[in-house]
């Protein structure tokens, strides 16, 4: 097990101010990294900044956490609801009560300009300057359980709607995207492992497991490595690597002065602070 042997405490303190960093009182949202000046200058509703506020709530700040809440619920959007939410896969790990789409869709984008209307669709990438909103309102994806992120909601909202025949079958299926070499997940299941993984991917893991009270259906061994691996990847500045790359059981990428972004440590930080619980917007 190399030096994946034990975990390393998570730094709430690093994590709070790297959050704060990112808010900018001027927009009243997160910007998406402080990796590259593009990412400084984009503003995402919902997934980033809609987690944010969750876990800045954890993490004890209320007021930013409320006034990132009282922006996203401003923003007004042609889906039928506001921008705390986005019909997709982040909304069933948010919200008590919101059970994912069957079948899911995939996602676009859109850049909300100044009058409240939206861009056409843009290919969805980081840094694409202003304030952007991820919509889950595209084609059909009826090949969903073989996307990490799409099946992990699957599996919760299956578990709110108290089906747990489905729920633990699917649970089963979240677990091939685990890599044989036994250092994370996937992005997709027909994949071969990859040299670069997403850090999300362990705190998803993690929130569904806590929020399903980890039904014996969950791999121990699986949950066990995810909580060990988890807080290696905290980053010197509190921020979570959005990637990473182990070789022989040593974490050989990120290096501790990288990055990261919102979306990640924003879950990474959710995953620490009671992540069996639901914070409504």
């Amino acid at each position: 097990m190399g030096i994946l042997v034990s975990s390393p405490a998570f730094d709430r303190v690093k994590a709070l101010a790297y959050l704060r960093s990112q808010f900018d009182p001027d927009v009243q949202l997160c910007h998406e990294s402080p990796e590259k000046l593009e990412f400084q200058r984009t503003y995402w509703t919902m997934n980033d900044n809609c987690l944010a506020g969750q876990a800045l709530q954890r993490l004890g700040d209320n007021a930013i956490a409320q006034a990132i809440r009282q922006k996203l619920k401003s923003i007004k959007l042609p889906f039928g609801h506001d921008a705390s939410s986005n019909n997709g896969w982040a909304d069933a790990f948010i919200d008590e009560q919101s059970i994912g789409h069957s079948p899911f869709r995939g996602t676009r984008c859109y850049r909300i300009l100044s009058d409240g209307s939206l861009s056409k669709p843009l290919d969805c990438q980081g840094g694409l300057l202003g304030l952007m909103h991820e919509e889950a309102d595209g084609g059909l994806m009826l090949d969903e359980e073989n996307y990490f992120l799409l099946t992990a909601s699957k599996t919760l909202s299956r578990h709110k709607d108290h089906d747990f025949i489905n729920r633990d079958r699917i649970i089963r299926r979240i677990e091939q995207f685990w890599d044989m070499d036994n250092t994370g997940f996937r992005k997709k299941i027909d994949t071969p492992p990859a040299s670069l993984k997403q850090t999300m991917n362990f705190a998803v893991y993690i929130l569904l497991g806590e929020k399903c009270g980890w039904p014996v259906s969950f791999s121990p061994d699986i949950q066990a490595r995810a909580k060990v691996m988890l807080n290696r990847l905290q980053l010197r500045n509190g921020g979570f690597a959005t990637q990473y790359f182990i070789h022989n059981d040593e974490i050989l990428w990120p290096r501790t002065d990288t990055f990261g972004n919102v979306e990640t440590t924003s879950l990474c930080v959710m995953a620490n602070i009671d992540p069996g619980r639901y914070y409504q917007i």
